[in-house]
């Protein structure tokens, strides 16, 4: 996983939580507060009382009717659950690649199932009590989970970057044994050797790194990685410098194998003039 994008996903779920609060912002206004009328009548009636009771009911009645969900609120719990539903939908994938290299993911799982029963709560809520208290346990269960994702999600990236290292070092090993081999056959080796020391040393750096800052490990282990490129690039370089100079030595070799059979070996006319005139074919002489 990337940690860029785990952090994107906890800061967007962080952000998404921190405005839930505006669902009690709106209020029906066909129920809104409407004054309460005196207990007790001015005129000293006996039956206020009696009055008075009926009275206390009808406001407990409007007080129930007060606090349940405005269909404008009903619209937001529904809006606001969809958006919920989304921010869990990232952070457990987020989770998914926090777990490929073995972290053990677990309770960051059971955290989700937990938000997830919240998120149900919330959604089903009929009253503005309900919601409310939905809402705070969504949250307070999201920054547990944010918490330990980001625990994990550093846990993780620093077992991806051990494994990186010891990679190199292997990597290290052989390319140690090629630049020997190379340098036995010809090949100019300088700036090779000079490439994978400059990435042994990023290395080395990085492994000292990585326990208590992974930014500055990943940043060390992309300076390695631009040296292995350099390394790459040489090799080409020295392959091509080895084949011209092997060229230049196989003509020079066939020019002075040419010049030395123009001097060793004799012409043609100069055969027939050494030829010994008593070895010379004798010509008939015609006979009268």
């Amino acid at each position: 996983m990337r940690n860029s994008q785990i952090v994107a996903t906890l800061l967007f779920g962080a952000v998404l939580l921190a405005a839930l609060p505006a669902i009690v912002a709106a209020e029906d206004n066909t129920t809104g507060d409407q004054p309460v009328p005196s207990l007790y009548a001015a005129n000293g009636n006996a039956t206020a009382p009696a009055t008075a009771t009926a009275i206390g009911g009808k406001a407990r009645v409007k007080e129930t009717a007060k606090e349940r969900l405005s269909e404008i609120q009903a619209r937001q719990v529904t809006k606001i659950t969809g958006e919920i539903s989304r921010a869990i939908e990232q952070m457990e994938r987020a989770v998914e690649r926090i777990g490929v290299n073995g972290t053990d993911i677990s309770n960051l799982t059971a955290m989700i199932a937990a938000v997830k029963e919240k998120q149900a709560a919330f959604s089903n809520s009929t009253t503005l009590t309900e919601a409310r208290a939905a809402l705070k346990e969504i949250k307070d269960g999201w920054k547990e989970l944010l918490k330990a994702a980001r625990e994990k999600a550093q846990e993780a990236a620093k077992k991806k970057t051990a494994a990186v290292i010891e990679r190199a070092k292997g990597l290290f090993t052989k390319l140690d044994a090629l630049i020997e081999k190379l340098a036995a056959k010809g090949y100019d080796t300088t700036q090779l050797k000079a490439d994978v020391d400059a990435a042994k040393q990023n290395v080395a750096e990085a492994e000292g790194k990585y326990g208590t800052s992974v930014s500055e490990a990943a940043h060390l282990l992309k300076d390695a990685n631009k040296a292995l490129s350099d390394f790459k690039r040489d090799l080409r370089e020295a392959a091509r410098s080895k084949a011209n100079a092997t060229e230049e030595t196989k003509a020079n070799a066939t020019e002075e194998t040419e010049a030395a059979q123009g001097t060793v070996s004799p012409s043609p006319s100069a055969e027939a003039s050494a030829t010994p005139a008593s070895e010379a074919t004798p010509t008939p002489t015609p006979t009268a």
